[in-house]
């Protein structure tokens, strides 16, 4: 049998969320190893619908007592895209500009959906699509005005519980989540990177796109025993020296095309299973001096104590990194290799390496954290088509931090 297509608009915001799968397998020390599982995403979709009338409110429930092993062709909402122009009886193109919609390939076919309310609606199959339109694999059964929402269909399947309250005859309500095949590799609009590829010792580099000037939730984490022995006696067993940082990552995402930029973003990072390098962006160090182009050292105002923190603190390199930045310049990344407290409030950070420009004292230094994604799991939460929030929650990998020191 044929999926059963689900018509009911979402009566508020959504949830998408798009997953990998990867296995963490940490060593008693905190260093890891990761395996990924599953190299593809998966893809769920989830909102409340109100079925309102007498023609949708029995349909909630017929569409709910389907057959759930035959699945269902669920609009992806939050891509609803409307018609250039007006599409005749019989026409075989639609007019519609669709480069900022993610395309995943389900079984070779491309589905969308005509949309006009959960009764007034036409399923068409695109036999290609370009830049200004959809050329259809069989012409049209019914014309639409313009202005009409074109939805692609993902085929996809319900969870164990599905939303059907019944306020009154004729008024129906539920919250649903679909869950969607194992999609290919996603082919993702172009546009601007909020990452560096490959930006410093070979790992990307997240450079923009956050709300970094609102509050963030970070804790540190250790991985620790703590034994009490029967006569009292406790013992405290650091497993993790280092431990690491989490911090969550908040993204207000204005457009598709920020949206996009995100999912690459999360694309690469295939989950949980690639690391990256994450700046903290705030002022942990003040140059003292500027520094000319060459000079393979930097002056920070500091003391021993801060000193430490620098070179110090990680076993491992994992506070080593800086990225020096100002406004209208390329970020410079640095490895520090040795740190002399000169007296004064002044340390001199010896780097491995020079500048590639002469900096000021308005260039800020901060520290470049080693860190994965903490879950495999991307969640956009979609007021309407033009704008979705999200949260990353990263986790720092300070025991397998690298280096570029020989």
């Amino acid at each position: 049998m044929d999926p059963v297509l689900f018509p009911l608009a979402p009566a508020g915001a959504q949830r998408e969320t798009v997953a990998y799968s990867t296995d963490v397998l940490q060593a008693y020390g905190g260093s890891e190893q990761r395996i990924q599982r599953r190299g593809v995403q998966d893809l769920s979709l989830g909102f409340r619908y109100v079925a309102d009338g007498a023609a949708e409110a029995p349909l909630a429930l017929r569409l709910l007592d389907a057959d759930p092993e035959t699945g269902y062709l669920v609009p992806w909402w939050p891509y609803a895209t409307p018609l250039g122009a007006a599409a005749a009886l019989g026409a075989s193109r639609l007019t519609v500009d669709l480069a900022d919609v993610p395309t995943f390939a389900q079984g070779g076919e491309r589905l969308f959906l005509l949309w006009a309310s959960a009764t007034s609606w036409e399923q068409v199959t695109a036999a290609a699509v370009d830049g200004s339109g959809v050329d259809l694999a069989a012409p049209l059964a019914a014309g639409w005005r313009a202005r009409t929402a074109l939805l692609p269909l993902l085929r996809a399947y319900p969870t164990e519980r599905m939303g059907a309250d019944r306020l009154n005859p004729a008024l129906r309500m539920g919250d649903v989540t679909f869950r969607a095949d194992l999609l290919d590799a996603a082919a993702l609009p172009a546009g601007s990177e909020l990452y560096l590829p490959a930006g410093y010792l070979g790992l990307d580099v997240l450079t923009g796109l956050w709300d970094g000037g609102g509050p963030q939730k970070q804790d540190y984490v250790r991985r620790t025993t703590f034994v009490t022995a029967e006569a009292g006696a406790a013992v405290y067993d650091s497993q993790d020296a280092l431990g690491g940082l989490t911090r969550d990552l908040l993204f207000k995402l204005e457009g598709r095309s920020e949206v996009a930029a995100l999912r690459r973003f999360h694309a690469a990072r295939l989950g949980a299973l690639k690391p990256f390098w994450l700046p903290t962006w705030d002022q942990d160090l003040t140059l003292a001096a500027p520094a000319s182009q060459g000079a393979g050292a930097i002056d920070v105002l500091s003391s021993e104590v801060d000193g430490y923190h620098v070179l110090g603190f990680p076993v491992g390199y994992a506070r080593r990194h800086l990225q020096l930045w100002t406004w209208g310049h390329e970020p410079v990344y640095l490895e520090v290799g040795g740190v002399e407290y000169q007296g004064e409030g002044v340390c001199t950070l010896e780097l491995l390496g020079t500048l590639p420009e002469a900096i000021t004292t308005a260039w800020r230094v901060s520290f470049l954290r080693h860190t994965r994604l903490a879950d495999d799991a991307l969640e956009l939460d979609w007021a309407h088509p033009g704008y979705a929030a999200a949260t990353l929650r990263t986790l720092e990998l300070a025991s397998d931090c690298p280096t570029g020191a020989a």
